[in-house]
């Protein structure tokens, strides 16, 4: 405050500052404060903030203000806004009421990323955010933004403790909690950290987690934990004005095409209104989701599980399809191609359903079971579609176990055929299956040899000065460029983006001898693999995309070696994971889940999707006998 210098009028003037914080606050809800006053500076729509762009969002933005709420839940699916409506409750409460806010994200680089490109810009795009920007050159950070009203920004990461801890404030907002690390250190769960900060703030506290679900121990069951009222999205059908909750299974399209590609190009897929059986394009979705607000038994289009007075903890729940933003078209398309693949379900399932991924422990199979993939192609033979063959050899002490399939492509990736396994004792015997043998084509047209090959370099102690592991990688040094891609390979104790990760460059073997700049392993996530290789042999059962095959004469030890891990639970119940419970042999297991990724298109170099054409060796005599039939022929003719 500034004292005028007219001492007779003994009259005193304010700063702009100053008049802002004793200026009567206009009452507004958050969705109408986001109207008047956001700007929107990134994606594909900028401009001013339109609420009928995004009419879901307004239901959470109105809760978001109610007195008695404390804590909102947003389990969406990607890209429908979710996020928006988080910076739409920070620029109110940070503008409207001059409350401090810590934003927290999944690490540190995502953190400062969203700062520096989305927040800051924000703020400086609004007028009314703006103007309450400190001047001071240090007031606006990446990591911290101060404002005239005595505001602050703070933004932390679920894998700093101390972030986690250094601040009180009475707003949390957590972003993508599902992506959270479960624990940072000694410390407890991140969620628990950061809510802790705003306990001393009982009466206007506020913690806002947003999030796709991942696995069933994040968002979703902190909403089954503590949510007292759950609130779905009902669509107007423009034909018979009923309101209702969108299913996947009312989504109508083409159930012969079998290519996700097919219903992306020509937008086939609709939705059927369960009460009078319209048939609803992308558009008249758009429409019919832009009418749901008007529906006056509901929160702005949302329908509440349960009836609950003056609730503390309110979620909404919003599948992929209630958006403008996806197709149904690119639904179902999603849903096609999960059917063949277990990662693309999986995606499916948390990204358009929006529900968490629960791993099902299945009872353990009995070896008849797992000889049900059997077909009928002859041991040692590769099928007529084959492109190309990997073999995999599980190193032990004593010897070595492995498996060689054929691979080909189908509409939603690989199908494989298992065409020989067995045991080898030497390395003479390794290079004479590498190198010399030729796996005849069933239809007679050649034979084919292995394309790729992978040896896991566990194995025990074979001599005093030199292990198992290290008598592999100098034989693969010694082989590499012989007409065969040799690799390396080691199972990952940790999980990896892609299943398949080229490890660090090897300098040294395990007695210390020098090893080439070049020579790399390839590490190999263990568990993803497994879960790859048993859903394809049920596929081979049940009929169906990404199947693997066994010859017609595969027999019992093999099917006992395939079962020798079990997926169970671990101690802390949180993770399913493969287990040898009765230490029984596993060697073929690893050998053919080796075998099958060096077949991927992850494959580092590519997979076999990437091979054209095949390498097809023809028999010795095969040119002579073309050459003399086409004499015969010849004859005939004249």
């Amino acid at each position: 405050m500034q004292l005028a210098a007219n001492q007779e009028n003994k009259t005193f003037f304010w700063t702009l500052p100053e008049r802002n914080v004793w200026k009567r606050k206009e009452k507004m809800t958050v969705w109408q404060h986001a109207e008047k006053t956001r700007v929107i500076t990134d994606g594909n729509i900028k401009g001013p903030w339109r609420n009928s762009v995004v009419p879901y969002t307004i239901g959470p933005m109105d809760c978001y203000a109610w007195p008695s709420v404390r804590k909102i839940f947003l389990m969406w699916a990607g890209q429908a806004a979710k996020t928006q409506v988080a910076f739409n409750c920070m620029n109110y409460s940070i503008e409207h009421d001059g409350l401090s806010i810590m934003y927290v994200m999944p690490n540190e680089k995502v953190t400062k990323r969203i700062s520096r490109k989305r927040i800051i810009p924000m703020f400086k795009a609004s007028p009314a955010m703006r103007e309450l920007l400190s001047p001071r050159f240090d007031a606006t950070t990446t990591l911290a933004v101060s404002f005239l009203n005595g505001a602050d920004l703070m933004m932390a990461w679920a894998t700093s403790a101390a972030e986690l801890s250094s601040e009180s404030v009475p707003i949390i907002i957590l972003d993508e909690r599902d992506k959270f690390e479960e624990f940072t250190g000694k410390e407890a769960d991140p969620k628990e950290l950061a809510e802790i900060r705003s306990t001393t703030f009982p009466y206007t506290s506020k913690l806002l987690e947003i999030s796709t679900p991942n696995l069933e121990n994040g968002i979703a069951a902190d909403i089954e934990a503590e949510a007292d009222v759950l609130y779905r999205y009902a669509p107007k059908c423009p034909v018979c004005d009923s309101y209702q909750i969108m299913e996947f299974d009312q989504i109508i399209f083409n159930n012969e095409i079998k290519d996700p590609r097919e219903i992306l190009r020509h937008k086939t897929a609709q939705y059927q209104c369960k009460i009078c059986g319209m048939f609803w394009n992308d558009h008249v979705r758009n429409q019919a989701v832009a009418d749901a607000i008007h529906n006056p038994d509901s929160l702005f289009g949302w329908i509440p599980d349960k009836i609950v007075e003056n609730p503390i903890a309110v979620a909404f729940h919003l599948p992929s399809w209630n958006s403008p933003f996806v197709s149904l078209s690119r639904v179902a398309a999603a849903f096609l191609r999960g059917k063949n693949d277990r990662s693309k379900h999986m995606a499916f399932i948390n990204n358009h359903k929006v529900e968490p991924w629960i791993e099902t422990v299945e009872k353990p199979k009995k070896e008849e079971e797992i000889l049900k993939a059997k077909c009928d192609l002859a041991p040692q033979t590769v099928p007529e579609s084959a492109l190309a063959l990997t073999l995999c050899a599980d190193v032990q002490k004593s010897g070595f176990w492995f498996t060689t399939w054929a691979w080909a492509r189908d509409v939603f990736g690989l199908t494989g055929w298992l065409i020989h396994y067995g045991a080898l004792a030497r390395w003479a015997e390794v290079e004479k299956l590498l190198y010399e043998t030729e796996y005849p084509i069933a239809d007679g047209s050649g034979a084919m040899r292995i394309w790729r090959a992978a040896f896991d370099t566990g194995g025990g102690k074979k001599y005093e000065d030199m292990s198992m592991t290290e008598e592999t990688y100098w034989w693969i040094i010694a082989n590499y460029g012989r007409g065969v891609q040799l690799w390396g390979t080691k199972g990952s104790s940790r999980p990896i983006p892609g299943i398949i990760k080229k490890g660090e460059a090897l300098l040294k073997t395990p007695s210390g001898k020098k090893l080439p700049d070049w020579f790399h392993l390839a590490l190999i996530d263990t568990e993803k693999i497994k879960d790859m290789f048993h859903y394809g042999l049920n596929q081979a059962i049940e009929g169906g995309g990404n199947a693997l095959y066994l010859h017609r004469e595969t027999d019992e030890i093999y099917a006992k070696q395939i079962l020798a891990e079990e997926k169970r639970m671990d101690r802390k119940r949180k993770v399913a994971k493969w287990e040898n419970i009765q230490q029984r042999p596993n060697h073929l297991l690893d050998a053919s889940c080796g075998a099958y990724a060096l077949a991927l298109p992850q494959w580092i170099g590519g997979g076999v999707n990437l091979i054209a054409p095949r390498i097809v060796v023809q028999p010795a005599n095969r040119p002579a006998l073309i050459k003399k039939e086409k004499i015969q022929n010849k004859n005939k003719r004249w």
